[in-house]
């Protein structure tokens, strides 16, 4: 068997393979857990000829106390298959010592889970076997699986292509139904028409949510996908220039961090071509030394390092794909759709997902006029892989940004309810430039990507920091900084997120607020959950914003040393003795 990166995240899978999914919630000694998903069709109960499909925690680690683990594979209807637990004491993960848990999940049904009584004698086994079978809820083979995916609704088949789901219920809420853009698997009623424009007509019904890698009930910290050296299972060799296989899908809290690859696709319709050559596309958004403000660059500096894009395994990170039979006219759903599936003919693979974390599709001028109704000069799919634009706006450094931002799973940067508003970062409005303007993003997003987290504070009335009454630095000062961010909680249903948006450095080119504290809200939940934000203050020194629960008070701002004095108090409280 091999490993692959893709092999433990699938979230839709073909006709013939149930999505089976392994959620893990451990105790307070996890690291006397470990499990083995068994291959075995002549099942027998300790037996030792099955074959190991999947296995957790990776070998030479643990897993964390109290922490949420969860996996997906793609298993073949009709096979049987057996989970085996390991417990090192025997006392099982619940409940003398935490109140852990496991579920196994086949297409969204529960097979197996864990007996969370103490008082059960099942639990207190060193090793044992749990067999099930794979077998599907859905009684028609004709229904469609494939992933949900925002802005809007979408869903994208197995090989990538994507279709915006119309005529649906009118009260649809993709929230009420749990729907994850890029993580939950869906399937579309028998019936459904998927149209050239890249549209699929649910006549009136709405998709059914399969298996997903999210929790929705998790605490901040505390999701993790399963490692994937932990699942093991033979994948689809990709042959054809030695591109690397990708996770296809983001894994939610993994978007920032590490090494992630690139590539760019030029096109040549048959009516037009986008205008800049592979050279230039290159330079644009990899630098080559040439262009010193791009892409890569950029994130790079700030991320301090932490996120390192780098060019797909193409001479210089670019493909040219052709398209004789497609004209703009035709509309960018149509391009887009046609250009997935020439990719993965060039590269023998099954989604271009495979050969990249991110893929932007760089589009002739004139396909967005009678497109899909996206954004006219750019947009990407939410926590995924795929983002499009419109031709010269491949080379602008803050749409560049922004739509890549949206693929790692950031929301837009509003202000007084207007979307785009807050141009303090790059999740609102972008520009032409080409290198430029030079920033970051907000503290709601600066939270979110956990490139600053050893530098951040979060404040809560019932937790162990209530108050703050020190000096924030600006992001710029990241290295020499004891503070860049602070994240507060006050009970409602959002959080508030403060920095001092010192406008130089990595961030001289903030277009508002700049050498100015700014308090963002964004909706409650997991760090890395998609929400847009809204900024709410600008504060000067002498500044000072109130909500339900706290003021912030901000003193002297010292231009020259990058600081800003910032009070954090709970109503009530007229002095902080925390720091």
């Amino acid at each position: 068997s091999s490993s692959s990166s893709s092999s433990f995240s699938a979230t839709n899978c073909p006709i013939d393979e149930g999505l089976w999914n392994l959620q893990i919630l451990t105790d307070n000694y996890p690291w006397e857990t470990k499990w083995e998903l068994h291959d075995n069709n002549t099942y027998v109960v300790g037996g030792n000829t099955s074959v190991i499909v999947a296995s957790g925690p990776p070998d030479g680690l643990n897993y964390e106390r109290r922490t949420r683990y969860t996996g997906n594979l793609c298993l073949p209807i009709g096979q049987y298959y057996f989970m085996r637990w390991f417990d090192a004491m025997g006392d099982g993960l619940c409940c003398k010592y935490g109140q852990g848990e496991w579920t196994v999940r086949v297409d969204g049904e529960v097979v197996l889970e864990s007996i969370n009584d103490q008082n059960n004698n099942s639990n207190n086994v060193k090793q044992k076997d749990f067999p099930f079978q794979v077998t599907t809820t859905n009684s028609d083979a004709d229904e469609l699986k494939g992933t949900f995916l925002m802005p809007r609704a979408n869903v994208e088949l197995a090989d990538g292509t994507i279709f915006e789901l119309i005529n649906l219920p009118p009260d649809f809420d993709r929230a009420d139904g749990g729907l994850v853009s890029g993580i939950t698997s869906i399937a579309l009623p028998v019936g459904t028409e998927l149209f050239s424009n890249a549209t699929a007509d649910m006549k009136g019904s709405a998709p059914r949510a399969l298996g997903s890698r999210f929790l929705a009930d998790h605490q901040e910290g505390e999701i993790e996908t399963l490692s994937s050296s932990s699942m093991r299972r033979n994948q689809k060799q990709v042959t054809s220039k030695n591109l690397r296989a990708s996770n296809g899908h983001r894994q939610l809290g993994n978007n920032f961090i590490g090494d992630q690859s690139v590539l760019v696709v030029r096109v040549i319709a048959a009516d037009r071509t986008t205008t800049a050559d592979e050279t230039a596309l290159s330079n644009g958004i990899f630098g080559n030394g040439v262009d010193l403000h791009n892409l890569v660059s950029q994130f790079k500096a700030c991320s301090y390092g932490k996120l390192n894009l780098m060019k797909a395994d193409v001479p210089n990170g670019v493909v040219t794909v052709r398209l004789p039979s497609i004209r703009t006219t035709q509309g960018d759903g149509t391009m887009r759709n046609a250009i997935t599936n020439e990719l993965n003919e060039m590269f023998n693979v099954d989604s271009p997902s495979q050969l990249a974390d991110y893929v932007i599709y760089c589009l002739p001028a004139g396909a967005f006029t009678n497109g899909t109704g996206f954004s006219t000069i750019a947009y990407a799919f939410y926590n995924s892989w795929l983002s499009v634009f419109n031709d010269d706006w491949c080379m602008s450094l803050s749409l560049q940004m922004h739509e890549i931002g949206h693929s790692m799973n950031f929301g837009h940067s509003n202000e007084g309810g207007e979307t785009y508003e807050d141009e303090s970062g790059f999740m609102g409005y972008s520009y032409p430039n080409i290198d430029g303007p030079r920033k970051c993003f907000n503290a709601a997003k600066s939270w979110q990507s956990g490139w600053y987290r050893d530098k951040g504070i979060t404040i809560n009335s019932s937790g162990a920091t209530t108050c703050f009454d020190s000096i924030l630095h600006g992001i710029a000062d990241y290295p020499v900084a004891t503070t860049v961010l602070l994240k507060i909680q006050n009970g409602s249903d959002n959080d508030y997120f403060v920095n001092f948006n010192a406008q130089w450095g990595i961030n001289r080119g903030s277009s508002e607020g700049g050498n100015q504290v700014t308090v963002v809200s964004r909706a409650r939940g997991p760090r890395d959950s998609f929400a847009e934000s809204e900024l709410v203050a600008k504060l000067g020194s002498g500044g000072s914003y109130s909500f339900l629960g706290y003021t912030i008070s901000v003193g002297k701002i010292d231009i020259n040393k990058g600081t800003a004095e910032v009070m954090v108090l709970p109503a009530l409280q007229n002095s902080c003795n925390i720091l």
